[in-house]
C-alpha cells in the first residue's frame, strides 16, 4: 500500500525531535479523549486562530496515545519541517485525526525509512502551506490515487468538530474498500 523509498527532492533539510520536557503544566495536558490505532497513519488537522483554516501534519501512530507528527511550521519568513514525537491526547488544538490506512511496523528501522520517505516531499507549485506539504506527505505514502479527495473530507470533519466542540477519529472514505 506504500511505497517507503520513492525518491523526490527535499523541501527541507531541519528537523526537531524533540518536545520541550520543562513546560509547566496548563491545559495542554488534559486528555482530550483522543485514540488512535497504533500502525495507523492519520491526516490531522488543529485549529489556528484564524476562522476556517487550520494546521495540518501527518501522524504515524506507535500507540493508541502517540506517534510521530510529520509536519511543516512557518517560522517568520521559512517553512521548517519537523518530525517529533506527540501524545495526541495533550492538543487542546486537535480536531481531527483522519485514518488513511495502516502501515506494517514503527520500528526504529521503519520509521527511519518511513521519514526518508517524507522528507523528501515536494509541493507543486508555488503555494507551499503546512496543508499543501501534508498533502504532498501522504502521497509520498500512499501514492494510491485518492489524495484529491482527503482534504475535502479533512476539511468537512475539521468543520463538523468545531461547529460540534467534539474532537474525533475517522477512518477516511479513501481508505476503504
Amino acid at each position: 500500500m506504500f511505497n517507503f523509498f520513492s525518491s523526490s527532492k527535499a523541501t527541507s533539510s531541519h528537523s526537531s525531535f524533540s518536545p520541550n520536557p520543562n513546560a509547566p503544566p496548563g491545559p495542554q495536558d488534559d486528555d482530550n479523549g483522543v485514540r488512535v490505532e497504533a500502525k495507523g497513519v492519520y491526516m490531522i488537522l488543529w485549529r489556528t486562530d484564524l476562522p476556517r483554516k487550520y494546521h495540518w501534519g501527518v501522524l504515524v501512530a506507535t500507540t493508541e496515545t502517540q506517534g510521530f507528527l510529520f509536519h511543516q511550521n512557518f517560522s517568520g519568513t521559512l517553512w521548517r519541517y519537523v518530525v517529533e514525537p506527540k501524545n495526541i491526547t495533550k492538543s487542546g488544538r486537535l480536531l481531527v485525526a483522519l485514518k488513511l490506512g495502516v502501515v506494517p511496523d514503527v520500528t526504529d528501522e521503519w520509521m527511519g525509512a518511513m521519514k526518508n520517505c517524507i522528507r523528501s516531499t515536494e509541493v507543486p507549485g508555488s503555494e507551499f502551506t503546512c496543508r499543501t506539504w501534508a498533502l504532498a506527505a501522504v502521497y509520498e505514502l500512499a501514492n494510491c490515487g485518492f489524495i484529491d479527495k482527503i482534504e475535502e473530507e479533512a476539511k468537512d470533519l475539521a468543520i463538523h468538530a468545531l461547529d460540534t466542540d467534539q474532537k474525533y477519529v475517522a477512518v477516511s472514505e479513501q481508505s476503504r474498500p
